[in-house]
């Protein structure tokens, strides 16, 4: 029953996340950017996410998923809201190194997250359904709707939604994900049979 608000919060933060990547670059150009600058926006985060996917697991190991992931998530909610002010290009280039950090820490606690709620028959069907929904429904909505609300309004709309999404799905984080200690899901949890075979 958890797995559904679960997703709905990853959704929230991945339409912002998908709309920086797609709308932050023009956000570059319109402040005097040039083609180096976009390719450092992109580099500097992913440079950031090699050495965050190497600690985000003992991070996670002292304050929890739901911890890591509201962190990571309200890290994000600042970024977004600072594109909306910053009007340097190197401070906006900067603030990727922070996106890397939220980025590897979102990433590893939802998969982390899967491992504790769904028994082991599911378990690539809640990396699934990530995947789907956080790159998949959320890109549909990030390019569709932001290219509308980018193209009438300007970027301020875009990251001021993408705040707002990123601060709702913060706070439904800290009530769904699990908490420090929490058990993982065992076969035994769940009494309804699956709708379709499982494997052994």
């Amino acid at each position: 029953p958890r797995l559904l608000p679960v997703l709905f919060a990853l959704l929230l933060v991945h339409v912002g996340i998908i709309a920086g990547f797609t709308y932050l670059p023009l956000r570059l150009l319109e402040l005097g950017g040039g083609p180096s600058d976009v390719a450092l926006l992109a580099g500097v985060s992913a440079f950031a996410e090699i050495p965050a996917m190497l600690v985000v697991g003992s991070i996670a190991a002292r304050i929890g998923i739901r911890g890591l992931i509201a962190a990571s998530i309200f890290l994000y909610a600042a970024c977004f809201a600072s594109w909306i002010v910053l009007e340097s290009p190197i401070l906006i280039i900067a603030t990727r190194v922070v996106t890397g950090f939220a980025f590897a820490g979102l990433w590893v606690g939802s998969v982390l997250t899967m491992a504790v709620l769904l028994p082991p028959r599911l378990q690539a069907t809640g990396q699934g359904l990530y995947q789907l929904t956080g790159f998949g429904l959320a890109a549909v909505i990030a390019n569709i709707g932001g290219g509308i609300l980018f193209g009438a309004f300007g970027s301020a709309i875009v990251f001021t939604i993408a705040t707002v999404l990123a601060v709702l799905a913060g706070l439904i984080a800290l009530v769904v994900f699990p908490s420090a200690g929490e058990q993982v899901a065992r076969e035994e949890d769940f009494e309804r049979p699956l709708p379709f075979p499982a494997t052994p």
